[in-house]
């Protein structure tokens, strides 16, 4: 018994010390194709939530052509001296006249999931929240540093 408890413990403290750490979100809205990057600690661990803890499935979502409302890149630092873990997702929202909820698609695997109204509500302020990180307001005001 005492040896189980030791590897379930070993475990969690190897799990808890890997080193993982998402740094940053960017969300581009598709259809405008601006981009803003998430680093709100709030936003980021509400978003690394959903991707971690939902219930994925190998089932079609049967999208069709439809494009994403939503394409989100978590940057996830693995190990401090190797590029970052870029993890790609589609988010389709419901307010596009779909029946039944929003979706989440993981672009690397294909599975799917099904998204909450306040999940979907997570990725849309987060995007609203977030600075476009190509916008120069120095350019926009015509002024120089």
């Amino acid at each position: 018994m005492k040896k189980w408890l030791a590897i379930i413990l070993m475990g969690t403290l190897l799990a808890a010390c890997s080193g993982e750490d998402v740094t940053r979100i960017t969300v581009t809205e598709v259809r405008t194709g601006e981009t803003a990057v998430v680093i709100d600690e709030t936003y980021i661990s509400e978003i690394e939530e959903i991707v971690t803890e939902t219930e994925w499935t190998e089932e079609d979502p049967e999208l069709g052509d439809e494009p994403p409302d939503y394409e989100v890149t978590l940057f996830t630092e693995v190990d401090e001296n190797m590029p970052e873990r870029l993890d790609d997702y589609g988010v389709w929202l419901t307010y596009k006249g779909m029946d039944g909820p929003g979706i989440i698609v993981d672009e690397k695997t294909g599975k799917s999931a099904v998204l909450t109204q306040g999940q979907e509500q997570t990725f849309h302020d987060a995007y609203n929240a977030s600075e476009d990180p190509f916008e120069d307001s120095d350019a926009e005001t015509g002024t120089a540093e």
